[in-house]
């Protein structure tokens, strides 16, 4: 099976929150404002607002970044509102068009 790119743009507009859910249970790449890079994170649930995610790589980073304000965290998942969602990359399956 093929894997194309399914950016944060495309998963939020067109055909919406569908194609968003389709993130559910996947590891993505998730940029946030503040960092260099994307962290790995796993999506457990999508609402119209933002994303529920599983990442330790994000944690760390948040007690990294904010210091004792988040040093005590130890829930398993968080949530991030879209606003603060720079850009999600995660592989998904390709739609065949019978094309060659």
């Amino acid at each position: 099976m093929s894997s194309g790119v399914l950016c944060y743009e495309e998963a939020m507009s067109g055909s919406g929150p569908s194609l968003a859910k389709t993130l559910l249970g996947k590891l993505v790449i998730v940029k946030l404002p503040g960092w260099s890079r994307g962290l790995p994170a796993t999506v457990l649930a999508v609402e119209d607002s933002g994303f529920w995610f599983a990442s330790k790589e994000i944690m760390v980073a948040l007690k990294e970044t904010n210091g004792a304000a988040v040093s005590r965290i130890t829930a398993p998942s968080l949530y991030v509102p879209l606003a603060y969602i720079e850009w999600i990359v995660a592989s998904v399956p390709q739609e065949t068009s019978g094309q060659a």
